[in-house]
C-alpha cells in the first residue's frame, strides 16, 4: 500500500514551487480589486437630507497599494533584467549597441590558446 501524502505536505509542496513574484502581483491585483469594488458599489450614506457619502479607502490604505504595486514592479524588473553588471565592476556593457563591445574570441589554430583577433 502506497504512503499517502497529507494535505499539509500538497500545500507546503505547492508554496515550495511557486513563484514569488508572480504570487506578489497577484496579491496586489486582487487587493486593489476588492477596494475598487467596494468603493464602486458602497451605497449612499445620508449625512443629511441633502448630501450623500460614499465609502472612500483611507490614504493609508491608498499609499499601501501603491507601495505594493512599485514593489511588484521592481522586483519584476530585476529579476528579468538580462544585462546587470555590479557597479564595482570594470566590465564593459556587452550590449550590442555600446561602443566597447569585446570581439569574441576565437580559437588559433597553430597554437590551440584562444586570443581575441
Amino acid at each position: 500500500m502506497p504512503d499517502k501524502i497529507s494535505v499539509m505536505d500538497k500545500i507546503l509542496t505547492w508554496v515550495g514551487a511557486v513563484s514569488t513574484t508572480n504570487v506578489r502581483i497577484l496579491a496586489t491585483i486582487l487587493f486593489a480589486g476588492a477596494t475598487t469594488a467596494r468603493y464602486l458599489l458602497s451605497t449612499c450614506q445620508a449625512t443629511s437630507a441633502t448630501t450623500c457619502v460614499h465609502w472612500e479607502p483611507s490614504l493609508e490604505w491608498c499609499g499601501f497599494l501603491i507601495g505594493m504595486s512599485g514593489l511588484d514592479t521592481a522586483h519584476y524588473f530585476v529579476k528579468r533584467k538580462t544585462s546587470w553588471n555590479p557597479a564595482d565592476a570594470d566590465v564593459p556593457d556587452p550590449t550590442p549597441d555600446s561602443p566597447t563591445v569585446i570581439p569574441p574570441a576565437v580559437v588559433d589554430t597553430n597554437e590551440g590558446s584562444l586570443s581575441n583577433k
